[in-house]
């Protein structure tokens, strides 16, 4: 049986949303050994040591949604959920640390994701 225009639709979406996943996650993991390696260690949340290791744990998550995205796996939609509220907690340190050229770009997942979400869930 084939599948409908709507469901090759949702399809098309959720592995689109998977891709993404993998490149923030790919993007993550870059910035949060970058900032491990590279930078001198700052103290408190703003520092680099500890958003280099949050970056390395949010990158984890990303990957993870890409996977569970890719072939639809129970808990995918709850992980896509966390990993927005990941990128949104990321936009919040960038606000607070003065950082107005990074919240874009970490904010931006979430939207996307949201949007995505919304697509493809199930029609009642």
């Amino acid at each position: 049986m084939t599948p409908t225009h709507d469901e090759r639709n949702r399809i098309i979406l959720r592995r689109t949303l998977a891709a993404i996943s993998h490149l923030y996650g790919a993007f993550s993991a870059f910035f949060g050994a970058s900032l491990l390696a590279a930078l001198p260690r700052g103290a408190g949340i703003h520092g680099s040591r500890t958003l280099g290791w949050v970056s390395l744990l949010h990158a984890a998550l990303f990957f993870a949604v890409g996977t569970a995205l890719w072939k639809p796996r129970k808990g995918a939609t709850l992980a896509a959920l966390a990993a927005a509220l990941g990128s949104i907690t990321l936009a919040v340190f960038d606000l607070a640390g003065n950082r107005l050229g990074s919240i874009a770009t970490d904010g931006m997942y979430a939207v996307v994701a949201l949007v995505i979400l919304l697509l493809i869930r199930p029609r009642a």
